[in-house]
């Protein structure tokens, strides 16, 4: 599973998408492998991390919980 950052609010937000997304891990482990990018489009960056420890379950209320993010996209795969 790859979920995206797409915007500086994302991360740079008090609760931060990042913290979101490690709260919605703890509810939803799994054995699914996940990968964030992270992209400014006003700075042209892109950064890409592959985790070792997190994996989730991508299951429809996690990706309901994603959806309600503002800047954050993910993908399946």
């Amino acid at each position: 599973m790859s979920v995206a950052f797409y915007t500086r609010d994302a991360v740079d937000s008090k609760t931060t998408a990042f913290c979101l997304l490690f709260a919605l891990h703890g509810s939803h482990p799994g054995t699914c492998n996940l990968s964030l990018n992270v992209v400014d489009p006003d700075e042209r960056l892109e950064i890409s991390l592959q985790s070792c420890t997190l994996k989730v379950s991508p299951a429809n209320t996690l990706l309901n919980a994603l959806d309600s993010l503002a800047g954050v996209s993910y993908k399946v795969a």
